[in-house]
């Protein structure tokens, strides 16, 4: 094993553990709240995190490089276009007074 490959499972357990934690918080925050942006918020971030760990999978179980990184690169961008959604929703107006600008 070189040195490459323990940076990209470290890594990629860094993803994973601080990714689940990011959802776990953000669906918390929803339930809480009922605010449908905290609920892409958690989509957003699983998204991410799944594509994290499908992509590992994948290079560990087929060994095909290329199709590990597509496969946790898509999971990457599409949840980095939810989680831009959640913070572009104005769901979350309703709490904000209508005074301040």
């Amino acid at each position: 094993m070189d040195i490459y490959t323990v940076v990209i499972i470290a890594a990629n357990t860094l993803t994973l553990s601080a990714g689940g934690l990011i959802v776990l918080f953000a669906f918390r925050a929803f339930r809480r709240s009922r605010i449908a942006a905290l609920q892409a918020l958690a989509v957003g971030f699983l998204l991410v995190v799944a594509g994290t760990a499908l992509g590992g999978l994948l290079h560990l179980v087929s060994e095909n490089l290329i199709l590990g990184v597509a496969t946790q690169s898509v999971g990457t961008a599409v949840g980095l276009v939810v989680i831009l959604y959640s913070l572009y929703t104005t769901s979350a107006k309703s709490l904000v007074p209508s005074d301040v600008d």
